[in-house]
């Protein structure tokens, strides 16, 4: 009973990387971090981890939604975001290149 464990210390909840280790990973700079805590969409980030991260897909090739977890360089869950091709985002302010762009959609601070 949750109630039993929680009164004796004993419940432990899984780690978020551990629940969610069916989806991709990726790790923001803390400049980009810093962004993420902001609930900015961040943008140039698919040169770097498109191999790692999406290893079916070209970096020119528009991508669906894909929802990814997302931590710091010190591999801190910091949560869930997904991709968008460019052309489904409302302009950003300084577009860095025409690559998709993380939104955030849960963050963890």
């Amino acid at each position: 009973d949750l109630t039993v464990q929680t009164q004796q210390s004993s419940y432990h909840p899984i780690p978020p990387q551990q629940a969610l280790s069916h989806l991709p990973h990726i790790t923001l700079s803390p400049e980009q971090t810093d962004a993420w805590f902001k609930g900015q969409a961040i943008a140039g980030l698919l040169q770097a981890t498109n191999a790692a991260v999406f290893p079916d897909s070209a970096p020119s090739k528009p991508l669906d939604p894909k929802t990814v977890q997302v931590c710091n360089q010190s591999h801190q869950f910091l949560g869930i975001g997904y991709w968008r091709d460019p052309g489904n985002n409302p302009p950003l302010a300084n577009p860095t290149n025409s690559d998709p762009i993380l939104h955030p959609k849960v963050v963890f601070n």
